[in-house]
């Protein structure tokens, strides 16, 4: 069995084609009162309810500040839950550790896995990226918030410096955790009084499995490092369906360089890999809102980016505004290796700014959605989107503070198999508030 890292080192070819096959994406605004703002934030979910932890929180641009209240969400009956983390009492070296934004996380059956992120280190009274990683018992800890039960004994936790690392991905294959990429972040203050930020890249994937039951323990595999292949600190990871049907990861990242760009893909056992050029395109991979599709029967693997931007450093002068998604890009690759890029300008698309996080609806590990399980002939509820930042760069800190603002916005994503022309904010009969169709096109 294989288990694929491809890696994107830069610019891809964009191939438009005027085919009407594929699929279509329905965005449609909704509203649960008073749902706070957040972005950055760990998700997973039970009986339709969603946990989520961690992230940043607050609507005002000087007071935005780190989560500390556990959320549970009902979409399906408007209604949220939240509490605090200063009355959990929780029994793990670090609670400071579920507070965390830009986290990596991975829900395998009824545990939720928290790996890193970033927030406040006692150690060094600055922020920084934890090393620890935190099992949570979702459906236990799902019912004592909504029942304002004791949630004290539904966490485990590991420490270990492979984990010090944010904005990494973490996915699951086989009982193996792979943890890919990221930086890590240390602040510390200087005789002034001043916070100085040092951070360097994580450049590698760690693989590890952990023993579960009461033995909770980390069994490290393998660590491959890849950073000698990118010239940049944030290459970034997406969990996809490989042509052989194994799942793993694809790792997309820009490069504008003079010399020949690659794409490469190592296989993580052998440590084998080729190279393969295709220059002149961009994937706008950093701060979108990405839904990865894979379609069963043509073994096509689709992911779909919404909005977001080319760099991980956005500015003002790209095409990404902080209070709208501009641009849609859908990435497909073909059993044969070919690999088709298309963009779509969204402009009607109101998301007001970055991170704003896909909730799968079908629970599958790594969030892929499958199509194949999807009905032909429905317009299929595949998951909703919560949440964003709302500035047009990586949020700054300024003597600890988080110079950023969240967003509560909310929409339910739907999937159609059959194409239909892209309509941008029209109001259709079943719909109570506009809603965007957005064709994600084939070969």
């Amino acid at each position: 069995m294989r288990y694929l890292i491809l890696i994107f080192l830069v610019q891809f070819s964009i191939l438009r084609t005027s085919a009407q096959s594929g699929f279509t994406l329905e965005i449609v605004p909704y509203n649960i009162p008073d749902l706070p703002a957040l972005h950055s934030y760990a998700f997973a979910q039970h009986n339709g309810k969603w946990l989520i932890i961690g992230g940043i929180t607050g609507e005002n641009t000087f007071s935005s500040h780190p989560n500390y209240e556990f959320l549970v969400i009902d979409p399906l009956n408007s209604k949220f839950w939240s509490y605090p983390y200063e009355y959990a009492a929780m029994d793990i070296e670090e609670p400071e550790h579920l507070s965390a934004c830009f986290a990596a996380s991975q829900q395998v059956g009824d545990y939720l896995y928290l790996v890193g992120g970033m927030g406040y280190l006692a150690e060094s009274e600055a922020f920084g990226t934890f090393p620890y990683l935190t099992r949570i018992e979702v459906p236990a800890l799902i019912n004592a918030i909504i029942k304002k039960e004791k949630i004290s004994s539904y966490f485990d936790q590991i420490e270990d410096e492979s984990f010090r690392t944010m904005n990494a991905t973490l996915s699951v294959v086989d009982s193996r955790f792979f943890l890919v990429g990221g930086q890590t972040l240390n602040g510390t203050f200087n005789e002034q009084g001043e916070l100085i930020i040092d951070e360097s890249p994580y450049g590698k994937c760690s693989i590890f499995k952990i023993s579960e039951g009461e033995d909770f323990n980390l069994k490290h595999i393998e660590t491959m490092a890849f950073d000698e292949h990118f010239l940049s600190l944030y290459p970034k990871a997406i969990a996809q369906v490989f042509p052989d049907g194994e799942q793993g990861l694809t790792i997309f990242y820009n490069e504008k360089i003079e010399s020949v760009n690659k794409l490469s893909w190592m296989n993580i056992f052998d440590f084998g890999y080729s190279t393969h050029a295709q220059p002149e395109a961009e994937i706008p991979q950093y701060h979108s809102t990405i839904i990865p599709v894979y379609d069963q029967k043509n073994n096509k693997m689709h992911t779909v980016f919404l909005g977001g931007c080319d760099d991980y450093l956005c500015s003002d002068e790209q095409e990404y505004a902080p209070n709208m998604v501009e641009e849609m890009t859908s990435f497909t690759r073909f059993p044969d290796g070919y690999t088709q890029i298309e963009t779509s300008q969204i402009q009607a698309y109101l998301t007001r700014g970055k991170d704003a996080l896909f909730l799968p609806a079908n629970n599958k590990q790594n969030g892929i959605i499958y199509l194949d399980e999807l009905g032909d002939d429905n317009r299929n509820l595949i998951g909703y989107i919560y949440g964003g930042a709302t500035t047009p760069s990586p949020m700054f800190y300024s003597n600890g503070e988080l110079m950023d603002s969240a967003s509560n916005q909310l929409f339910k994503v739907y999937l159609t198999k059959k194409p239909a022309i892209s309509t941008l904010g029209v109001l259709f009969p079943d719909a109570s508030m506009p809603m965007y169709r957005i064709q994600v096109p084939n070969k």
